[in-house]
């Protein structure tokens, strides 16, 4: 795991005639299995910042959980002059306001509620 402090110690005790192949050490499985679930949502929030347009607006009002207001969703204009910018920051504070409840298929249903279809359709394959 790049850039983290997550290390951790592994102690092998080895004899003369064990085989060295059955020590290779493997990341765990819940770690690598977080970091994937990680890279999936950041990839689906890509996706759906470039292809939602100017629905993105309507998307965040449409995301389950607790929804950004006004107030943020002007600021995210004013800072960000590309749509898809917009859009990126837009899922990137919903995900900060809904933590883990934020997910790929909550955003899926938020997309299919704001009649994108086909984007929600595409973000639920990506989470399988």
């Amino acid at each position: 795991m790049t850039g983290s402090d997550d290390s951790q110690s592994v102690v092998v005790d080895i004899d003369d005639d064990t085989d060295p192949k059955a020590c290779a050490v493997r990341p765990l499985s819940l770690a690598s299995s977080t970091e994937t679930l990680r890279d999936t949502f950041r990839d689906a929030q890509v996706y759906i910042s470039e292809h939602i347009g100017i629905n993105w607006r309507s998307l965040s009002n449409h995301l389950p959980g607790k929804r950004l207001t006004e107030v943020q969703l002007d600021c995210i204009v004013e800072e960000n002059r590309l749509v898809a910018d917009r859009a990126m920051k837009m899922l990137v504070q919903w995900k900060q306001l809904n933590g883990s409840k934020a997910n790929i298929e909550r955003m899926a249903k938020g997309l299919d509620a704001c009649g994108q279809k086909k984007i929600a359709r595409r973000v639920r394959e990506m989470g399988l």
